[in-house]
Parts: C-alpha cells; structure tokens; sequence
C-alpha cells in the first residue's frame, strides 16, 4: 500500500467526479498530538458533496481513496497496527494499494526514514491486504507552551566583573527561576509507537507518564547547565538572555536517550523569563564582597592609569581582589595581610610620591638599605626660584636671605573677564559659554536657552545657577535617555529601557545613555 500525491489543481476535480472516500481533519489544538482520521459521507455536512463511502467500516480503506493533509499536519497509513506508508508534506494524496511506500518525509529528513524501517510493515507484491486499515493525522507544528519554575533554589557561583567586564573572582548565590517552553513532534514514527493503540485521539498532557518526565528531566538538566554557566562568565542579571538562547539543544542532549529518541518528542523553544538571586545570607556575602572588590578594582584601575603605582603594586592589587572573591575560603586566607600591605602602599604614597613600594624620589618614608641598617640621605630637591637679590633655586615662598616674597606667576596677556564674572584665557567663557569681547570692548550675549530650567516646586524660570533663586530648590538633574549601541534599537520609554536589548540581545548600561 502506497500513496500517490496529486497535482494541486486536478485534486478538487476529481473529488467532484468520483464517489470515493476522503479522509480530511480539521486544525489540530495545540494539546493533540494524533487524531485518527473517518471518512466524510454524506452524513458529514462538512463533506456532503463527496457522496457515500465504499465501504461501511471506518477501519477499511478502499484502493483510490483520497486523503487530504493541511499545513501543520502529517499522516500515516497503517494496516493491521504497522506503519505502512507516511507523509509529512502538505497536499492531496491517493491510496494505492499495489504501489510501495511512498515516504514523503518532508523537513523531517532522513532519520524518520530510518524509524519507518525499523517499525514499518514490510511491503511484498501481491501480498494479501490487512483487515484493519486506518489513517492517522499527526500534528506537526509546535504544541502548547509549558509553564516551568524552580521548586528549590539553585546553587550558582555568581561571577564579579569589573567596569570593563574583567573578571575579578565569584562567590556563591541561591538562584530561582521561572520560564516556559514549548514540545514539538521530531519523529511521528516514534511517537505512533509510543503512542500504541488509538482510539480516537492522543493527548500530551499529565496522563501521559512521560509529559510528567518531560518536565521532570528539563528541572534536573536545567540546575546543572545553569551552573557551567558561571565558567562563561555569565552574572545573574545575564542569566536570562544567555540561558534562552544556550539552552535549549544542551536540554534536548539531555532528553535524547529517554524522550527524543524513544517518543520522537523533543523541545522547540525554551525561554527563561526571570531570574532572580534569593534574599538570603549568601546573597548579603554576595553583595558586600562585590562591593569591595569592584571598589578595589576601580582604584587599581585608577592608579595605574595615573602611573602613579608600579607593574608589581598593580600585580599585588590584583591579588587582593581575587583573595577578597574567594570569601572566607582557605584561597582566601592571606586577603587581610594584603589589605594591610595596601594601606602600607596608600599611606607611603600620600607622605612621598610612590611611598615604600616606589623610590622614594618624593622624599617620603624611606626604607633601611641593605648596606647595615643606615637610612639614607634623601634626594635634594629639584626646581625652586631665583631671587632678585642674586638667590638660586629658592625653595618655599620666601627668600632664605634677604626675605623676599616670591613674585607672583604673570597674568598671561590674553587673560579676559565676561560679563558673568569669570575669568577667562580662551575665546568663549567657561562659565556662560559667551563669545571674547572685541576690541572695542562689545561681547556678545550667548546662547543660555539650554541652561535656562524651571524650578519644579515654586515654578520660577532660573536663567542660570543650580538653584532657585526664589525658593532654593536645588536644579534637577537631567533626564538620561537610553538607545541601543549597537543595534540602535529606542525603548519607548526612552528614560526606562529594559536590562536588554530585545533586537540584539545586548544589556543596557551608560554606554547606551544619549
């Protein structure tokens, strides 16, 4: 028995011409895996124009019987409880009872192919046909969304990034979690023999043993995918996104042996809505030791951008980050001699220059030499002023032999005070932004529009300042306004952007202020 597709304009023609049965469903619900199909009679009124059936039993088919597949749907033949033909493409098939099996395995490949093989009934020439003959309707499109959450916390070792996205060490966090996902048939073999003897229709929902495995399984694998997440260095805030688009083919991996490749269901999408950290102790450790390790971040940043610490002071702050990360740990041990050692280091810096760490050229603290415990002499110092009395190289605002003041730095020649008060060296002022007067003395008013803001508590129009000048209100601070970096994509509220992009996926932070 065999299948024979039709051209797409001769199927309604011959429909009309001949009394034959037809075998049609209708849209599937999204909870309906398998329907079988009935032949429409004239007691149909859906199929009244196609007359009686040939037959009076539901379970023979008749030689050039015509079946009808609808987009989202597939169909298979079976006779005496084996798979005898298949099609996963939409169209109008005829029954052919001489010919072998077509297979119109559509998207679905090879691999059902290889299922109709190992379970299909074997075709022989001239073999007698069955006595039980049925068709079946699979739905092929993706089913009902399935709601998940965490029953129990996760473990999570929360990454620490710094302000350029380096890693600076973890610490542990309870996690929860809320999503959905959705099934979808991968192989309709598979799943009519899981499925076994039909009456009417397959259902997936709690009275399938292996829907409740389903859900069961995906909570096992999803805490230990989430967990190698923090290899990645992926933080909380970013579980979300990163999930969603990482997870599903590790959950179908984990699904394989048990589902995928036993009921030819697998997972279509998988969605991890919210994440959120769990208000406990670990998340209070959590929270002060990323404090304090990102504040030693920023200023080890900080200093070496100065080039005011050395190669190995930034090296030994490094260190003190990291042993902050590890907590309490036994890695950990040494983070308050470390911490002393840079209090040492910052001390030494504010009394002289780069303190005991550097060279001592400031004339701070200096350290004992190697020679026998002598301090040494420090570095005379570098600069001064020459007085008028014939004095080189004056140290302090006096002159140590005649007394003198020392003189005042020269007024540059193109200094300039505007009409606001402030002074000036360039050609605009710095404090209204007003062009440098003419040589005759004129200076034009600048544009203030943009600093000119209404007090929001009495309403006074303040033309400059950062107060109200009639109820003291301080100056508001301007509305920041976010726009996608990189993909250019505005919020439409552009004050209160979501944490990530939805067109690109990437998070929203200063960067992305206009």
């Amino acid at each position: 028995m065999g299948l024979i597709k039709m051209a797409v304009g001769a199927a309604k023609s011959v429909l009309a011409d001949q009394v034959l049965e037809y075998f049609y469903c209708d849209a599937l619900p999204d909870n309906v895996l398998i329907r079988k199909g009935t032949p429409r009679n004239g007691n149909n009124k859906s199929a009244s124009k196609y007359g009686s059936t040939n037959n009076n039993s539901d379970n023979i088919i008749s030689n050039g019987s015509h079946i009808a597949v609808n987009e989202g749907q597939g169909m298979i033949l079976v006779e005496d409880g084996a798979i005898v033909d298949f099609t996963m493409e939409t169209g109008t098939y005829i029954v052919d009872k001489t010919s072998e099996p077509s297979l119109f395995y559509g998207k679905f490949g090879q691999n059902v192919v290889a299922s109709f093989k190992n379970f299909g009934k074997r075709f022989t020439f001239g073999g007698d046909t069955g006595k039980d003959q049925r068709v079946y309707f699979i739905n092929i499109r993706p089913l009902a969304n399935q709601m998940w959450g965490t029953a129990s916390p996760i473990s999570y070792e929360a990454p620490i990034l710094g302000a350029q996205r380096q890693y600076l060490g973890s610490s542990p966090v309870n996690i929860g979690c809320r999503g959905i996902y959705r099934m979808i048939v991968s192989d309709p073999i598979l799943l009519y023999k899981a499925a076994g003897n039909i009456v009417s229709e397959y259902r997936y929902d709690e009275d399938n043993n292996w829907v409740g495995e389903i859900k069961s399984k995906i909570m096992e694998s999803l805490g230990i995918n989430i967990q190698s997440m923090s290899a990645d260095y992926i933080t909380i805030e970013m579980l979300a996104a990163a999930g969603t688009a990482q997870l599903k083919e590790k959950l179908n991996q984990s699904l394989y042996d048990d589902i995928v490749n036993t009921i030819g269901i697998s997972i279509e999408s998988f969605t991890i809505q919210s994440v959120k950290a769990i208000e406990d102790s670990l998340y209070e450790d959590y929270k002060k030791t990323r404090s304090e390790v990102q504040q030693t971040s920023r200023y080890m940043d900080n200093a070496y951008a100065q080039g005011g610490k050395s190669m190995g002071q930034v090296e030994m702050m490094k260190g003190v980050a990291a042993g902050a990360a590890k907590g309490g740990s036994s890695e950990g041990a040494g983070m308050n001699s470390a911490m002393n050692m840079m209090g040492m280091a910052m001390m030494g810096n504010m009394m002289g220059g780069n303190g005991i760490f550097g060279n001592n050229q400031g004339g701070g603290v200096n350290p004992m030499n190697n020679g026998g415990g002598v301090p040494t002499t420090p570095n005379q110092p570098q600069g001064g002023w020459d007085c008028a009395c014939g004095q080189k190289g004056v140290q302090g605002t006096f002159c140590g032999s005649c007394g003198a003041k020392k003189p005042e730095p020269p007024t540059p020649d193109n200094t300039w005070k505007c009409a606001c008060g402030t002074d000036n060296t360039g050609n605009f002022c710095m404090g209204c932004g007003a062009k440098k007067p003419d040589t005759m003395g004129n200076q034009e008013k600048a544009d203030i529009s943009s600093l000119v803001w209404d007090c929001p508590q009495c309403g006074t129009k303040i033309d400059q300042g950062m107060f109200c000048s009639n109820c003291g209100t301080k100056k508001p601070n301007p509305i920041k306004k976010y726009k996608c970096d990189k993909c250019g994509w505005e919020p439409s509220d552009p004050a209160n952007p979501p944490k990530f992009c939805p067109q690109c996926g990437d998070i929203f932070n200063e960067s992305d202020i206009v």
